[in-house]
């Protein structure tokens, strides 16, 4: 069996946390939002895939990955074209 990459909680599902979430420069950080508490899942990596990776381990909640500028880049269900 699979264990999924371990979570850190970092606070409440409010829009001010949401647009504070950046990841250290050159780096990205995936996010899952599970009962209304967002948690970063794994380490920050600089590279977005594996970021990518880390949140298809959550699937069936809600997922972002953040830049080192606060951007999202999961759209629609889906990673955006860079």
């Amino acid at each position: 069996m699979h264990t999924k990459t371990p979570i850190k909680k970092l606070g409440p599902d409010t829009k001010k946390l949401v647009a504070a979430l950046k990841a250290a420069p050159g780096n990205f950080i995936a996010c899952v939002i599970i009962d209304s508490i967002i948690y970063q899942i794994g380490e920050p990596t600089s590279d977005r895939m594996v970021a990518y990776g880390y949140c298809k381990e959550y699937i069936g909640n809600l997922l972002q990955i953040f830049d080192d500028k606060g951007e999202p880049h999961i759209i629609d269900k889906k990673i955006k074209e860079i």
